[in-house]
């Protein structure tokens, strides 16, 4: 079987579980999860495959239909996002190592799917699968065939560029032009963060540790905060920088407002410091009060888990019952009547509360925990009290007698 014929057969194969898992032209939740599994075996299978440009052939294809698959399905589930991320990245390795003779075909194929219409509305992903072409660029007339895709793609919904416009771009400039030329389009262009994180890293490349400092500074000033509740990265570039330069006050700064700044994993970095400087008795306390203002109190309280700092967790739970669940079995161990006092209290709470079956097996769950935790005796006195109190819930009763058949085995 030739090459486009296994690309046409592993096409049909994902339009029969297109048609398949379709509801009047729309993917359900696990109808999307289905299309994106059959996708994601196809790309497993072609892992093991030496042919390169048949791998490329394929993860291009899969690509392709699944942006076309993304406009009309429910893709909460990510699985989705990851067939497309998956994709790109096979395709920017495949074009990293490709032979010469497969430069051409590569760079026609990947600007003519850019160009597809499917991405009309996904212009970030055509940019991400235009990146891997500049591999291929030597010259200014492929250079503009880059270039005249960029109007096709547009800006973002406030009208600046895409990044990755500009690391296209850049690349392409590096490549035609020099160095030095690329640089000055950095520093150009140095409002971009991911144009900053090249300018960084470079500066960091080139031991130019005045620049980079300059440009972290520059950035931590005007947001200090990064994804998911982190630290901007230009913080663990000072870190790296202050380690290199052995500038021990700056290191312990920086490492102290990474820590602040919610990344917990620096707790022991800074502990570290603190002990070779004989400090952490007289820093402890105070660094802990100050995490604590710093911190949402479920994330202080993984911290204060993660340290043994039983004492100081236990006052956090006694503010947040909810939380006994997550800590109770490692609080018992120091705290045991305190512990136990409060998984009463807050069982008692929610089971007040529960109006449901749903709701009462939340509460059968929190007092299992509690049998967990040591509490054997005090779990089943409470099965027993709620179910003097609560005669006249049977569906409560009934989830109440079968948790205790449980535990009583």
């Amino acid at each position: 079987m030739s090459n486009n014929q296994n690309l046409t057969d592993l096409k049909n194969q994902i339009k029969t579980s297109i048609r398949r898992n379709s509801e009047q032209g729309f993917f359900t939740y696990g109808g999307c999860n289905r299309v994106c599994g059959e996708m994601l075996s196809i790309m497993q299978n072609v892992e093991a495959s030496t042919d390169a440009v048949k791998a490329f052939g394929i993860y291009t294809m899969v690509l392709l239909e699944a942006i076309k698959l993304i406009s009309h399905a429910d893709t909460s589930s990510g699985v989705a996002g990851d067939v497309i991320r998956g994709c790109l990245i096979e395709i920017g390795m495949l074009c990293q190592t490709a032979d010469d003779e497969n430069h051409k075909h590569f760079f026609d194929t990947i600007i003519k799917t850019a160009k597809n219409k499917a991405f009309k509305d996904w212009s970030g992903d055509a940019y991400r699968l235009l990146k891997s072409a500049v591999y291929f660029i030597h010259n200014q007339k492929q250079a503009q065939k880059v270039y005249d895709v960029f109007p096709l793609l547009g800006t973002m919904y406030d009208g600046k560029d895409y990044p990755d416009k500009l690391l296209i771009t850049h690349g392409i400039i590096e490549r035609l032009e020099g160095k030095e030329a690329a640089d000055k389009y950095l520093m150009d262009n140095i409002g971009v963060p991911e144009i900053r994180v090249i300018a960084v890293e470079n500066a960091l490349a080139a031991k130019n540790y005045p620049l980079t400092e300059k440009l972290c500074i520059e950035a931590l000033k005007k947001d200090p905060r990064g994804y998911f509740n982190t630290p901007a990265p230009w913080a663990y570039y000072l870190e790296r920088l202050y380690t290199e330069t052995a500038i021990e006050e700056k290191l312990t700064e920086m490492i102290r407002f990474i820590l602040l700044n919610g990344d917990t994993s620096y707790y022991k970095k800074l502990k570290e410091i603190y002990l070779q400087q004989s400090r952490w008795e007289q820093e402890r306390e105070p660094l802990l009060e100050e995490l604590s203002k710093a911190y949402m109190s479920h994330q202080y309280a993984l911290l204060l888990a993660q340290e043994g700092e039983s004492q100081k967790l236990l006052e956090i739970i006694m503010k947040n019952k909810s939380y006994i669940t997550d800590f109770g079995k490692q609080l018992a161990e120091s705290f045991p009547k305190e512990t136990y006092g409060i998984y009463e209290e807050y069982i008692v709470e929610q089971a007040k509360e529960a109006t449901d079956r749903e709701k009462y097996k939340n509460v059968c769950k929190i007092i299992k925990n509690f049998y967990e935790a040591g509490g054997k005796a005090e779990a089943i006195e409470m099965i027993d009290r709620l179910c003097g109190i609560y005669q006249r819930r049977p569906a409560m009763l009934e989830e109440l007698a079968g948790l205790k058949r449980k535990l009583s085995r």
